[in-house]
């Protein structure tokens, strides 16, 4: 039987290599394993923008009513409300 350094380098190394996987196994049971998130403050504003938009109200019956008087040719703005539209917009 022959027995060569290279095969005595192989087993020394598993068994290397099994010991250092031991090691963690056993530091990572110690160790509490939580996740944690962090959110940026561009993240934070957007999470913020979007509980706004939650808590706005559905506009999509309006826009489609005008939507469909737009195609029909009944809808009618006064000009009343244009000027009222443009003071509330430079305010």
């Amino acid at each position: 039987m022959i027995i060569s350094n290279k095969g005595v380098q192989r087993i020394s190394r598993l068994y290397h290599e099994q010991k250092q996987v031991e090691k963690t196994r056993r530091k990572s049971k110690s160790v509490s394993l939580n996740d944690e998130v962090e959110l940026s403050t561009e993240g934070r504003e957007i999470q913020a923008l979007l509980q706004q938009v939650k808590m706005a109200d559905d506009i999509r019956p309006h826009v489609e009513e005008i939507k469909n008087s737009v195609k029909s040719g009944t809808y009618k703005v006064s000009s009343t409300q244009i000027a009222a539209g443009i003071l509330r917009t430079l305010k």
